[in-house]
């Protein structure tokens, strides 16, 4: 009894204690006891432990992608931390290697969120800060990689206010894969103030921030049969952007760049400039579509 309680005890402690005079059945129970706990222990060093709220602060930034073999990486800048999904959930430090959950709550504060050439989910999205979105040039169609992110954890609209969204890509070579921002309902971009009928009180409308470096072919898409409604937002377009929706509601200017509007648009308050501007049918194809540098696929509305 007395070695059997020495042997527990020290394994309280993460030591193991072996006895030659320990009867064959104790010896047992104890090899038994101490793999069980060996094996419990490496679980709990090594598991990743997602994340489903994430606050990215001033200077940080975490970036997923895949490496050279198509394998999930992550990489972070500076101090990241969120809660993860155990019960109760815990504070946790992002590290690289570590995942954010598809229907992870992601609160910017300065900082960025950074998908290259894969495709990553998050739930809710607020506050200011950025999301970079980067496909991957290849010497052919096939080695080119897209990126998407995919915002909305229920199929319930998306707001997205007060960010920068930016869409590059990476590497030069010939063929450039496409980045996407798609949401999993209705999709506006940017609030207007709004005043409160009972207190009079405004509240100010938050501005989101579209950027598309050169050579990027950028689309902003929303859910199938659902509404793109650009209430509140500037661009600075040297790519190609796309906009998709059953519905394409305008509302701020757009100027300079090339614009794909396919779906059924509406500009009102607004005014979108061309060179040359082409209404498409909405099979058009890229070869038809070629030259113009403001193209609507589908019927125009404008209102004064």
């Amino acid at each position: 009894m007395n070695k059997t309680f020495k042997v527990a005890r020290s394994l309280t402690r993460g030591t193991v204690v072996t006895s030659e005079k320990a009867s064959s059945y104790q010896g047992k129970a104890v090899k038994t006891v101490i793999a069980a706990a060996v094996a419990l222990a490496a679980g709990s060093a090594f598991a990743i432990d997602n994340l489903s709220t994430v606050t990215l602060d001033n200077g940080t930034k975490i970036t997923i992608t895949t490496d050279a073999e198509g394998a999930y990486s992550s990489t972070v800048v500076g101090t990241v931390k969120g809660m993860n999904s155990q019960k109760p959930a815990t504070e946790q430090q992002f590290d690289a290697g570590d995942r954010l959950n598809d229907d992870v709550k992601v609160t910017f504060k300065g900082g960025e969120l950074e998908v290259v050439g894969t495709d990553k989910k998050v739930g809710t999205v607020d506050g200011a800060g950025t999301l970079s979105i980067i496909s991957v040039s290849g010497k052919t169609d096939a080695a080119a990689k897209n990126a998407t992110l995919t915002v909305g954890a229920a199929a319930e609209p998306v707001t997205l206010a007060g960010q920068t969204i930016v869409f590059g890509v990476s590497g030069t070579e010939a063929k450039v894969g496409t980045a996407k921002l798609v949401s999993v309902d209705a999709l506006t971009l940017g609030t207007v103030d709004k005043k409160d009928a009972n207190t009079d009180m405004v509240t100010p409308g938050k501005t989101t921030s579209v950027v598309v470096k050169a050579g990027t072919n950028a689309e902003i898409v929303a859910a199938t049969d659902k509404a793109l409604t650009i209430a509140n937002a500037t661009f600075a377009n040297e790519g190609t952007l796309t906009f998709t929706g059953s519905t394409i509601s305008v509302k701020s200017d757009i100027a300079a760049g090339n614009y794909v509007f396919a779906g059924a648009t509406t500009i009102a308050d607004a005014a979108v400039e061309g060179t040359k501007v082409g209404l498409f049918a909405a099979d058009a194809t890229a070869d038809d579509i070629k030259g113009y540098d403001k193209v609507f696929k589908g019927n125009v509305t404008v209102d004064a």
